[in-house]
Order: structure tokens, then sequence, then C-alpha cells
């Protein structure tokens, strides 16, 4: 098998979880945990925002004279999600990608 295409081993007991592997699998394990905690954060506000719109006597309680508890976590859950996408897609965008240790199509290492 060509070496640029070989995965090399799997890692083993003794590899620290964050250390990246030659074929990108540290890379896909910190997309996967930045994406997990992205759904949890949002799915967590949703599920919270879902069950005060059931129940319009938690949403109708006031904070202040003019703002109720549901515009509130309205605009917190607005806050929260557009902080999370921010955050995803920075840790998407400053990592390299998965297929970035294997060289492009067109280039050859071995001078042809």
């Amino acid at each position: 098998m060509h070496p640029a295409l070989s995965s090399g081993p799997p890692p083993t007991s003794q590899t620290p979880p964050n250390t990246p592997r030659k074929d990108g699998g540290g890379h896909r394990r910190t997309l996967h945990d930045a994406l997990r905690t992205y759904l949890v954060l949002n799915g967590t506000s949703l599920v919270i925002g879902v069950v005060m719109s059931c129940s319009t006597r938690i949403a109708e309680v006031r904070v202040n004279a003019r703002l109720t508890l549901g515009i509130m976590w309205g605009l917190l859950q607005l806050t929260l999600f557009m902080t999370t996408t921010w955050w995803y897609e920075r840790q998407a965008t400053r990592l390299p990608g998965p297929l970035d240790a294997f060289p492009q199509a067109g280039t050859s290492q071995d001078g042809w």
C-alpha cells in the first residue's frame, strides 16, 4: 500500500487521548467534543424553552416592570445560540482537517 494512504497503527492505551494521530484521529475527536458541547448546550436551552412555553404561568413571571421570564429566557437562548455557534465555527476552522495529513490531488511527494 502507498505510504500516504496507510493510516498507521491504531492508538494504544498508552497514547494520551488528545494526542493527534497521523491519520487525523485526534482532530476528529476534538471536533466531536466541540459538536457535542454545542448540541448539549443548545439542546438543553431548547428543552427548557419548550417546557416554559407549555406553562404560560412560568413565562409570565415578571422579572422587571417590562421584562418577563419568557422574554428574558428567549434573549438568553438567542445569545447562547449565537455564542456557541461562533465558538464551534472557530474550533472547526482553527484546526487542520483530517484529510490535511494526506497529499493533495495533483501533487506528488516523490517528484513525479
